[in-house]
Parts: structure tokens; C-alpha cells; sequence
């Protein structure tokens, strides 16, 4: 316990859930300044909504970035019954679900779990199956070259925007990369 701003304040770790949450709302209540610390995105979305605070006040409040808060409160937004095949399916890694939440509804959430869960997708794989969904052609994904040289001292790799190049375009990409060595060295 110390003062902020000429107010009590308390640090209360669990703040967003349980006896944590409780603690903290008898507390505000008596006007003192709460700092909180928990990262339970279902929690985080709590304090969102009885506080009022913006994902960027909860980033403050828990000492984590913004994107991180964001990203939680977006997993506590995934259905019950998406949830629950989550949760049968033993899909708890954050980059998995955040791949699930990221669909455009809730049908495609469906699918997207059953897809982790059935083919055992990594992050990677949960990727490539989601821009195949949105992009069901693969026209979006980009060309990329890759060459290693025969020893294995390097590699180069060039990435174009498009998807499908010529080997003119190829040429005139390394030969620019090439012309502009002596500006990197």
C-alpha cells in the first residue's frame, strides 16, 4: 500500500477475477487507486467493461503492451461453442487461437478449430489454411526466390508482391539488388 496522486492506493495481483476482483472493487469503492495485474483475457475483458477502461488503460494497469491486452480480450471473445471445441481438442496456444478468432465469423471459427484439431496444425499450418481460406486461389501469396550457394556460406532471397513472375522480372529484381551492393557495403 503506498499513495498515488495524494490517494491510497493498493497493488492487487488476480485483480480481473475471484476473491482478486471483489478485493478491487471494495477497494475503489472506497476511493483508493487500484493497480491490477492479470492476464486472463476473460478478466481483461471484465475490467474493460466494469471499469470502462480502453485496452490501452488495461495495457497501463497490468503492465503489458497494448497489442498483448488486445490480443487476449480477442481470444475471450470466441464463442462458448468454439470454446469448448478448443478446449476438447486441447487448443490453448495463443497464436492457435488467435488464427481461430481471426475468421470472419463465427461458422468459419467452427471450421478453423475442427481443421487445428483434426490435422494437428501448427501456427504455420493454422496460417497457410487461413489465407486459404480468404484467398481460396493462392493468388495473393507472394513469389518468392530463394538460392543457396553450394557451401551453404549464403543465402538470397527475394520477395516479390505479386504471386506469379517472369524470369525477366527475376533478373531485372537482382540485377537492381546487385547495381545497389556498393550503397550497403
Amino acid at each position: 500500500m503506498g499513495t498515488a496522486n495524494g490517494r491510497k492506493s493498493i497493488f492487487i495481483t488476480g485483480a480481473a477475477s475471484g476473491m482478486g476482483r471483489e478485493t478491487a472493487r471494495l477497494f475503489r469503492e472506497k476511493g483508493w487507486f487500484i493497480g491490477g495485474d492479470d492476464v486472463n483475457a476473460d478478466g481483461l475483458r471484465a475490467l474493460c467493461e466494469r471499469f470502462g477502461y480502453t485496452h490501452e488503460d488495461v495495457a497501463r494497469k497490468v503492465g503489458k503492451s497494448r497489442s498483448t491486452v488486445t490480443e487476449a480480450l480477442s481470444i475471450a471473445s470466441i464463442p462458448d461453442s468454439i470454446r469448448e471445441i478448443c478446449r476438447a481438442s486441447e487448443i490453448t496456444s495463443k497464436s492457435l487461437l488467435l488464427q481461430i478468432v481471426r475468421q470472419p465469423d463465427d461458422e468459419s471459427m467452427r471450421v478453423m478449430a475442427e481443421q487445428i484439431a483434426s490435422e494437428g496444425l501448427t501456427r504455420d499450418g493454422a496460417r497457410k489454411a487461413r489465407r486459404a481460406f480468404i484467398d481460396p486461389t493462392g493468388a495473393s501469396e507472394p513469389y518468392v526466390y530463394r538460392y543457396e550457394a553450394p557451401g551453404r556460406e549464403f543465402k538470397v532471397e527475394v520477395k516479390f508482391k505479386k504471386s506469379n513472375i517472369s524470369a525477366e522480372e527475376l533478373f531485372d529484381a537482382l540485377n537492381a539488388a546487385a547495381q545497389n551492393i556498393d550503397d550497403a557495403i
